[in-house]
């Protein structure tokens, strides 16, 4: 994504923070494509107080210390001791001179702490190292845009104010980047999820052993089971083990879905994305299937006190029998699963005939393809199925589940899709303008996991000009995308078991299914 919300072509792009944090709107483009013209127009809209996010590595290099040792700021913003460019300026104050002293902050061929002087008319701030995921705050937002659009980590950045010198919160800002054509982002923290929030689908016996599995019978009042009998009960076994830390995996994960899920309810954004979501196999008392937990049930009963119904569509090469499971009785949600389905293949449920009980009959649909599914024969199922539940059910919201565990690069090596077999189905979905949940799921090649899923933010984020040529960024992580360091996720020579009459047979059983519900 070159681009990336137009910072990697030298446009600004607004960034809001959370409303209980700032609840500010600051102009952010790159460092090293600053220009005098986007100084003057970030001048003019802003407080003037003009400052760059960078990397604590390319302050180090330049020699930039912490303006004060005791820093009483009440968000810890870093900020170093002011800068102009060395050369090529006058006072260091106009657009012109703060564009040089910019650009010099972002070059990373100029290694000279020599090239700046101190004091001066610009504020280099020390941002954290892991950006966003480390601290919620425009300068880390300012390095990680940057990063993602392939450039040196190191953004300009200032709060935008309203022509009376109030800052310009949310409805301002939209208003904002409306009449100047730009975009917006919005920096949200995810909340861990509480016992309570866990519970709501969760047994609470099950949520007690799963965030204290180390729990002995006398300290949970049990007097038949062993510990590890105890954990087998709960799935705390096997595929799911025990492990280090996972509490906070727990909570996180249903907590980042439930988070997204509030975005949609108070209206701030029609597309939310938690790709570490879409732990479709967790059941209501046991853990199952690398699942601990069942954000996506948590995420859909959030959506439903908002929305009433709610589509739940999911993508992943295995069949969310946990989601189909929570929701068999209710014609409430519509559940539309397409997988894979074959005697001895995990978790071996989603056949076409199971379609719900009760008043849910016709709201659990099941399209199971066989072995080398390719883009055209998962094109040519889904494309009638999903407008067929859309039109038939007419949900509030959808929530879907991406999981990329059907890629061709995939260990499971049983559907032979590309990434842009998913991003065509999400595309197709946004289309549809209605509040739009997407999580992850399912994939078990982390770099096609990270390529998929940063073809489908691109596609949430109106941008589609990711070509599968293009070069994954520098980062600590490059070596994981050997041998190919580019966005290619190529399908295989491998035959497709999937005939134009066997999707048709496929297609035309959901198409009656959902007829029914």
């Amino acid at each position: 994504m070159s681009s990336t919300l137009g910072v990697g072509n030298g446009e600004a792009v607004v960034v809001m923070d959370n409303e209980d944090r700032e609840n500010e709107g600051d102009l952010i483009f790159a460092a090293e494509k600053a220009t005098p013209e986007l100084l003057a127009f970030t001048i003019r809209y802003s407080s003037g107080y003009i400052c760059v996010g960078m990397h604590p590595d390319r302050l180090d290099e330049l020699d930039l210390p912490l303006m004060v040792k005791e820093n009483m700021d009440p968000l810890r913003t870093q900020y170093t001791v002011s800068v102009d460019a060395s050369e090529g300026v006058s006072t260091g104050i106009s657009a012109a001179d703060r564009a040089k002293t910019i650009r010099i902050l972002g070059d990373y061929s100029v290694k000279s702490p020599g090239s700046l002087r101190r004091p001066g008319h610009v504020l280099p701030l020390r941002a954290r190292k892991n950006g966003v995921l480390e601290r919620g705050g425009h300068t880390e937002a300012a390095i990680d845009l940057t990063r993602l659009a392939g450039l040196n980590p190191a953004g300009a950045l200032c709060e935008l104010v309203n022509d009376d010198g109030t800052m310009k919160r949310r409805n301002d800002c939209i208003a904002f980047v409306q009449e100047h054509g730009l975009k917006m982002v919005t920096i949200i923290e995810p909340a861990a999820a509480t016992d309570a929030e866990l519970t709501e689908f969760h047994s609470e016996e099950y949520i007690e052993c799963l965030l204290h599995p180390e729990a002995t019978d006398s300290d949970s009042g049990s007097d038949s089971d062993s510990d590890g009998d105890r954990l087998k009960r709960f799935g705390l076994l096997y595929d799911c083990p025990v492990f280090e830390g996972m509490e906070d995996h727990v909570r996180m994960a249903a907590g980042g879905t439930l988070t997204a899920a509030a975005c949609l309810i108070e209206g701030s954004t029609q597309v939310a994305m938690h790709w570490e979501g879409g732990r479709h196999h967790g059941q209501r008392s046991r853990a199952a299937g690398f699942c601990y937990i069942n954000d996506v049930v948590l995420g859909i009963l959030k959506l439903q006190g908002r929305f009433g119904k709610v589509l739940y569509i999911d993508l992943d090469l295995h069949h969310g029998d946990g989601v189909q499971g929570a929701f068999q009785y209710s014609n409430k949600v519509m559940t539309l699963s397409i997988h894979h389905c074959d005697r001895g293949f995990y978790p071996n449920t989603g056949r076409a005939a199971d379609e719900g009980k009760g008043r849910g009959i016709g709201h659990s649909i099941n399209a199971a393809l066989r072995g080398g599914a390719s883009d055209a024969t998962f094109k040519r199922v889904f494309g009638p199925v999903a407008s067929a539940a859309v039109e038939t059910f007419e949900p509030g919201a959808v929530v879907v589940q991406c999981g990329c565990d059907g890629l061709a690069g995939d260990p499971h090596k049983i559907f032979n899709l590309t990434a842009q077999a998913l991003a065509d189905a999400v595309q197709a979905v946004l289309a549809w303008k209605l509040p739009t949940l997407l999580l992850g799921g399912g994939g078990y090649s982390s770099a096609n996991a990270a390529r998929c899923w940063t073809r489908l933010t691109a596609v949430a984020a109106g941008e589609q000009d990711i070509a599968a040529s293009e070069d994954i960024p520098e980062h600590a992580y490059l070596n994981d995308y050997a041998p190919a360091f580019d966005m290619a996720t190529d399908a295989t020579l491998a035959a497709d078991d999937n005939t134009e009459e066997s999707t048709a047979k496929v297609v035309s059983a959901v198409l009656a299914a959902i007829k029914g519900c």
